[in-house]
């Protein structure tokens, strides 16, 4: 391969030029893009979505724990956004479980290497 007409940063800097500076992404929070995208399946329209997060975050919350601690039919109802509540609903609650057990497990595992070092002290 030849070297490139364009660098990469200029690449970008022209985009840019073209289009404007992107928005920045709704969340910074890894947990929250995952749960935004599945809040309200094949949603017709972006506001829509991004209501149903919203609602989500105002009436249940998006952390692991609200969420499983939520009944099946209050996320169903968020996620008639799309068209597919029920599934919506299931999927928030895997998701919820999956990050619930995953944070659980780092936590744990972090404990365990903490005890396990000042042992050694």
């Amino acid at each position: 391969m030849g070297k490139p007409t364009i660098t990469f940063s200029k690449l970008v800097d022209k985009l840019q030029q073209h289009y404007g500076t992107p928005p920045p992404p709704p969340s910074v929070d890894p947990l929250e893009l995952i749960i935004r995208e599945n809040v309200a399946y094949l949603a017709s329209h972006q506001r829509r979505a991004a209501a149903a997060f919203t609602a989500l975050k105002e009436t249940i919350g998006t952390r692991p724990e609200q969420i499983r601690a939520a009944e099946h039919s209050a996320l169903a109802k968020i996620g008639k956004a799309g068209i597919l509540p029920d599934i919506s609903a299931k999927k928030l609650f895997t998701i919820a479980k999956i990050a619930y057990e995953g944070s659980t497990a780092t936590c744990v595992r972090h404990s365990r290497s903490r005890y396990h070092k000042q042992k050694r002290l």
